[in-house]
């Protein structure tokens, strides 16, 4: 499978805005289309390619195509001269596999693509998966730690979809810092959750998050915010937030 060789060498369109104009906003769009189907007709190393990126992603243009992907299913515009885009990247059967998140920046009325990222260092994560599934029985410990597994390779619309089906144990999860669990409550809520359920202060925002895994500083997670403000969003450390309910969010860094 070719995906996304310059980094490893359905939802409706969403929008937060962010002191953007309509006009501004349709203006990114129309850039990252534009990128979007140079790569899908393998012309990223072309003049109009060229043209369209700045800083980093002036790597990418030295690839014919950086691997299939998706329609955008969301736009965020976090301040007034920065846009981030999320899609699939897709199998060679057109199926969604990972999440890919694509960073422009607007000099002007002009916006170019500047960096990507995608959840990293996954691979020994993906071998552990296979090596569990092709097990004929598992332990409680490892079917435990396949979920967890799988849980932490999900795109993001199975993690919206985990969250919703837990409400819940989320809701427990928001009072576990004034009312701590129980053991028994951290044994139940750990097998229904996926993850562990003892909460840390968040390093991002004003209230708790919990890691679901990932490696080094390469991490997926949920976020509860006192506020119900949500962490800024950067090619250099939270790649990708959103939010889930008036408080809750998730979030993946690098």
């Amino acid at each position: 499978m070719k995906i996304l060789p310059v980094l490893l060498s359905t939802l409706a369109l969403v929008s937060i805005v962010s002191a953007q104009t309509p006009a501004q906003q349709k203006a990114a769009r129309t850039v990252f289309e534009r990128f979007r189907m140079l790569n899908q007709t393998k012309k990223l190393n072309t003049p109009p390619a060229r043209a369209i990126v700045t800083g980093e992603a002036i790597a990418y243009t030295s690839n014919t195509q950086l691997g299939p992907i998706s329609k955008p299913d969301a736009f965020v515009f976090p301040d007034a001269t920065h846009a981030v885009t999320r899609v699939q990247g897709l199998s060679e059967k057109g199926a969604p596999i990972i999440d890919v998140y694509f960073y422009l920046t607007r000099s002007g009325s002009n916006w170019k693509l500047s960096a990507l990222r995608t959840l990293a260092l996954t691979g020994i994560t993906g071998m552990v998966r296979d090596q569990l599934e092709r097990k004929p029985k598992l332990s409680p410990k490892e079917r435990d730690e396949l979920a967890n597994i799988h849980l932490l390779l999900s795109l993001d619309a199975d993690l919206r979809a985990h969250f919703q089906r837990n409400q819940a144990a989320f809701a427990r999860l928001a009072t576990s810092e004034r009312q701590p669990l129980s053991s028994t409550e951290l044994t139940k809520l750990k097998r229904q959750l996926a993850f562990d359920p003892s909460p840390s202060a968040s390093e991002h925002g004003d209230g708790l998050e919990w890691i679901i895994g990932g490696t080094l500083d390469n991490t997926v997670g949920y976020g509860y915010s006192k506020s119900g403000q949500l962490p800024p969003i950067s090619p250099n450390e939270i790649i990708w937030a959103e939010r889930l309910s008036p408080h809750w969010y998730l979030f993946r860094t690098t």
